[in-house]
């Protein structure tokens, strides 16, 4: 194994770093788990269930899609900095900061989702809605553990006034 593979560049990374991008590539598969939905449990007639099933959602519909998309774009935007970190140098706030800032705010999204989903006539959320709730978690406590202990100054710390853009050319 050469001493720039994919492997190697992933194992000389800080420990939270990993975390993010680990846990960003989890919630995108663990997305795709029983999410939310009902469970019948069928009749039982002389001993015998006739009957029953079950009926199962993934986390990708209504406002939990933005949250996912958030921590998706959180992902990718930690792997720029991991792969090239000069890339991202010219945002107004630091890229960690970023990433935080999006994690953060998809997993209030998906926690706020999971909270107002109508529970009861047999409804509830699924194992793949925890599994997700934690990941996702994991992956904002990363990334804002990440940005604390990095050199980059938070977004309310941070001194000089923006500069406004450049007027068109006439």
């Amino acid at each position: 194994m050469s001493a720039n593979s994919p492997t190697s560049t992933f194992k000389s990374l800080p420990p939270f770093e990993q975390g993010i991008l680990v846990t960003g590539v989890l919630a995108f598969i663990v997305s795709f788990f029983p999410w939310y939905g009902f469970s019948f449990g069928g009749i039982k007639i002389n001993g015998l269930t006739e009957g029953g099933g079950s009926y199962t959602i993934s986390a990708w519909h209504s406002y939990s899609t933005l949250a996912l998309l958030l921590s998706l774009a959180a992902t990718v935007v930690a792997a720029i900095v991991v792969l090239s970190p000069g890339a991202l140098s010219g945002l107004p706030i630091g890229s960690r900061w970023l990433v935080a800032g999006l994690s953060v705010l998809a997993v209030l999204l998906e926690l706020l989702r999971l909270l107002t989903l109508h529970h009861g006539d047999g409804l509830s959320i699924k194992w793949g809605g925890y599994l997700l709730a934690l990941v996702m978690i994991a992956n904002a406590v990363c990334a804002v553990i990440s940005a604390l202990s990095s050199d980059q100054a938070p977004p309310w710390q941070q001194t000089g006034a923006a500069t406004p853009p450049a007027p068109p050319a006439v």
